[in-house]
C-alpha cells in the first residue's frame, strides 16, 4: 500500500471513529434531556397531588369554620328564646349550609382543575421526552451512516490515488512492468500490452 493509500486508510479511521464519538455524545445527552424530562413530570404529578390534598383541606377547614358558626347561632337564637328548627332561624341555618356546601364544591373543583393542569403538564412533558428520545436515536444513527459513507469515500479516493500512481505510464497511457507483466491504473495484465 502506497503512502496515499495509508493516508485514505487513516482518514477512514477517523471519520468512522468521529462518528462513533459524536453518535455517543448524541445518546448521552438525549439521556440526560429524558432524566432530565423524568423528573419534571414526576414534580408535575407531585403538584398534582399536592393540589388535590390542599384543596381537600381548606374544604374540611370551611366546613369546621361554618359548623362552629352555625353552632353559635343556633346558642344565640336559643338564648333569645327562638325555636331554632323552624322559621326563621332555620331559614338562615339552611341558607347557611347550602353556601357551605356551594364554597366546598368551589374549592374542590379549583383544586381538582389545578391537579388537571398538572397532570396535563406531566404528560405533555413525557410526550415531548418521547419524541426527543426518538429523534436523538435517529440523529446518532445518522451520523454513523454518514461516517461510514465517509470512510468508504476516503478507502476509494485511496485505491484510486493508489492505482494510478503504480506503475510508469507511457504517452499511450499504458505502464510496463520491467519482467514481461505489464499494468494499467495498478492492475496487472498481459504483457502483450506492455510497451517496450
Amino acid at each position: 500500500m502506497g503512502a496515499s493509500g495509508v493516508g485514505a486508510a487513516g482518514m477512514a479511521g477517523i471519520s468512522l471513529y468521529q462518528g462513533y464519538v459524536q453518535s455517543e455524545a448524541i445518546k448521552s445527552e438525549a439521556k440526560f434531556s429524558a432524566q432530565l424530562a423524568r423528573q419534571n413530570a414526576e414534580l408535575a404529578e407531585a403538584k398534582a397531588a399536592d393540589a388535590v390534598v390542599r384543596g381537600d383541606k381548606q374544604a374540611s377547614n370551611l366546613q369546621l369554620e361554618v359548623s362552629q358558626l352555625l353552632g353559635t347561632q343556633r346558642s344565640g337564637y336559643a338564648a333569645q328564646g327562638v325555636i331554632v328548627d323552624s322559621g326563621s332561624a332555620a331559614e338562615v341555618s339552611d341558607a347557611s349550609r347550602r353556601s357551605l356546601q356551594e364554597d366546598v364544591n368551589t374549592i374542590k373543583s379549583n383544586a381538582w382543575k389545578e391537579a388537571w393542569g398538572f397532570k396535563m403538564d406531566a404528560q405533555n412533558i413525557g410526550f415531548e421526552a418521547e419524541l426527543n428520545t426518538r429523534a436523538a436515536k435517529n440523529k446518532a444513527r445518522n451520523t454513523l451512516i454518514t461516517s461510514g459513507l465517509q470512510a468508504a469515500n476516503f478507502a476509494m479516493q485511496g485505491v484510486s490515488k493508489g492505482g494510478a500512481t503504480s506503475g510508469k505510464t507511457t504517452s499511450s497511457g499504458f505502464g510496463s512492468s520491467g519482467a514481461g507483466g505489464s499494468s494499467f491504473g495498478g492492475y496487472s495484465g498481459v504483457s502483450g500490452y506492455a510497451k517496450s
